[in-house]
């Protein structure tokens, strides 16, 4: 029991570093796929340039880091014009650290139903805009139905305390939260500017997962709350 004062403030040490390296670690992950899907591009996009002769050819490759959609158009061997659909690294930097300040909140705030909700939200986002910019709008749709709302599900019951965790509420969000914030982040991107989506689409995400806590936490008051039955009283006999 003596030692005990002196492992606690190194399992706090040791706590911060844990959730330090998870949060720039999931910075780095969500950061590059949210600037990805910030500078999303059109299904076309390697097939709108006029400018080389009939002749040409292009030629497309996806960037890994910064992710974004690389179009080269060559005549013959000689490149002619190249474009790029992603953040420049400046954006990049700046959109790790809006990732990796989301995971700290949603780790340090682990009660916080909205800081789970907007970390959530951020992460469909980023595995989404890695499909968009991979294959277009089309796997953009896919990715975040088919893996995304179970990984909405998982995530949303993993960063619950211990003692709220709940399949059902989990899966209330992941219903909710991945067609939602897809509609919230679309309004913006077609009517630009992408990025102002993809916040909107994090709010949107916060939202719901706190309204759904919210209704947990008023079903579970009204059943602690709503009176016991009266006890059944044996039928009375009848006299002979």
């Amino acid at each position: 029991m003596a030692d005990e004062p002196g492992r606690s403030p190194r399992l706090r040490k040791a706590r911060v570093l844990l959730v330090a390296g998870l949060a720039v670690a999931a910075g780095v992950l969500a950061g590059n796929g949210l600037a990805g899907l910030a500078h999303a591009p059109p299904n076309d996009a390697c097939s709108a340039y006029v400018g080389p002769p009939e002749s040409s050819d292009s030629n497309t490759t996806l960037d890994l880091w910064p992710l974004g959609l690389r179009c080269s158009y060559l005549v013959g061997s000689d490149e002619v014009r190249s474009e790029v659909f992603g953040a420049t690294l400046a954006e990049l930097w700046a959109w790790i650290t809006a990732a990796a300040l989301l995971a700290a909140i949603a780790l340090i705030r682990r009660r916080s139903a909205f800081a789970r909700g907007a970390a959530v939200a951020a992460a469909l986002l980023a595995l989404s805009g890695l499909a968009w910019q991979f294959a277009g709008i089309v796997a953009f749709f896919w990715v975040a139905i088919v893996p995304g709302a179970p990984l909405v599900l998982a995530l949303n019951w993993l960063l619950r305390p211990k003692g709220t965790r709940s399949w059902k509420a989990s899966l209330r969000v992941a219903v909710l939260l991945t067609p939602l914030t897809l509609f919230a982040f679309l309004v913006f991107y077609f009517v630009q500017p992408a990025a102002l989506g993809i916040a909107v689409a994090v709010f949107v995400g916060g939202a719901i997962a706190a309204g759904v806590d919210s209704r947990e936490r008023r079903l579970l008051s009204r059943l602690i709350r709503a009176p016991a039955p009266p006890p059944r009283l044996p039928p009375a006999r009848r006299p002979r």
